[in-house]
């Protein structure tokens, strides 16, 4: 078998090629494989000592061991790396990484190298590559325990197993989780801003009541006003403490900064946020998002009488849409005038609020306001209509 290593590079800030790293500390919603789904799709995992090969003149991998697909190398114990040519090797410190390979056309090549900072790594991608993936809680717990290790690079990457778990998964393994150690990651500064949503869900879990004050705390953390990760953070709250909890998310949907901030929290807040009153707000987003977790996964902890009250108090807000979406989720039908009204709003003159309405009337057919509302559109625009039909029916589908 030939032996073509091409590893892909990247450029560093300050221009020059290295090693990509899949793991890099930003939030989640970037796409992200994380290394054990690389593992999963590799033929080959080496790793080994980058040394300078054929005079001087190119770079190569000097093989130490064979995490996957040993037969592959076939006794090689060296792969030259034509594409890592411009890293500069320190003879007093040879470089040392992990490398992702595929077999193509009976050819070798690389597609993703990491730097070996901590020999640790290769515990964790020996341990990653031997779960069973069809035992996903066992899954977690194993990457749960790397969570806090000194390297980033690790730590990093087994948090990333989290937001796109299974919830239910999520929620057996998390439930065997320390609830003081996950405490104490919420409350340690160094712990960055984004991984709040996930430690605060875990929490939520696995804690006690008077656990819910730490979580309360993060709440107040400004970088989450206008952030997309706050639903976690109020799952985790309301799971400790469904009063409070629910308190606040309600504020949120109704008024969802500075001042219902504060009528929540007995007047904790921040005096310049309070006069903001933006378009759009990621936090009430998130508290919609929360109640359809809640209404879900959580039935009997607020009830749904309560769920359906705090979303109808964001229909006075300019971004409805989602709020109605979730009230038709909820079967909200004594919202169906206040809803079909939104139509003739300047406010709600957007196509995503349009549809939002007219799903919400498909939805509650068999109404007879809802049929006339229905059939008074099909007539101005049918078409249009029948694809919001389609919308709803497709939904139900998927359910």
């Amino acid at each position: 078998m030939k032996c073509k290593l091409l590893i892909v590079l990247a450029l560093s800030a300050a221009g020059s090629a290295v090693l990509a790293n899949p793991s890099q500390r930003q939030p989640p919603g970037c796409d992200i494989t994380t290394l054990r789904q690389h593992g999963e799709k590799a033929q080959l995992i080496v790793f080994g000592s980058l040394v300078k090969a054929n005079a001087g003149t190119t770079v190569a991998l000097q093989v130490e061991g064979v995490l996957k697909g040993e037969q592959l190398l076939a006794g090689r114990k060296s792969l030259p790396m034509p594409a890592a040519g411009d890293i500069e090797i320190d003879p007093k410190k040879t470089p040392r990484y992990v490398v992702f390979c595929d077999v193509k056309k009976g050819e070798i090549e690389g597609s993703l190298g990491i730097p070996i900072e901590n020999a640790d790594i290769l515990k964790y991608l020996s341990g990653a590559l031997a779960l069973n993936d069809h035992d996903g809680a066992a899954m977690l717990k194993f990457f749960f325990n790397w969570l806090d290790h000194p390297d980033p690079n690790i730590a990093s990457d087994a948090f990333l197993e989290f937001p796109y778990a299974d919830y239910q998964d999520v929620k057996k393994a998390a439930q065997t989780f320390p609830a003081d150690r996950i405490a104490q990651w919420l409350q340690d500064s160094d712990t960055p801003w984004w991984q709040y949503r996930t430690f605060s869900f875990l929490l939520g879990h696995c804690g006690q009541p008077q656990h819910a004050a730490v979580i309360r705390k993060v709440l107040d953390d400004p970088r989450l006003y206008h952030s997309p990760h706050l639903d976690g953070v109020l799952n985790g709250y309301t799971l400790l403490a469904p009063e409070q909890g629910w308190a606040f998310t309600r504020a949120i949907l109704a008024n969802p900064i500075g001042r219902a901030h504060n009528a929540a929290s007995g007047g904790v807040g921040t005096a310049v946020l309070a006069d903001l009153q933006p378009e759009y707000s990621w936090r009430r987003r998130s508290a919609l998002v929360s109640v359809k977790f809640l209404h879900k996964h959580w039935p009997d902890l607020v009830d749904r009488k309560k769920l359906i009250e705090g979303v109808g108090r964001a229909l006075d807000q300019c971004d409805a849409d989602e709020a109605i979406d979730v009230l038709r989720q909820l079967k909200a039908v004594d919202y169906l005038d206040k809803v079909l009204a939104l139509m003739d709003q300047p406010r709600c003159n957007y196509p995503i609020a349009r549809r939002a309405i007219m799903g919400f009337a498909v939805t509650f057919q068999d109404h007879p306001k809802a049929a006339a509302f229905i059939e008074a559109r099909r007539q101005l625009d049918p078409g249009w209509v029948q694809h919001v039909e389609n919308l709803v029916k497709e939904e139900a589908k998927g359910k």
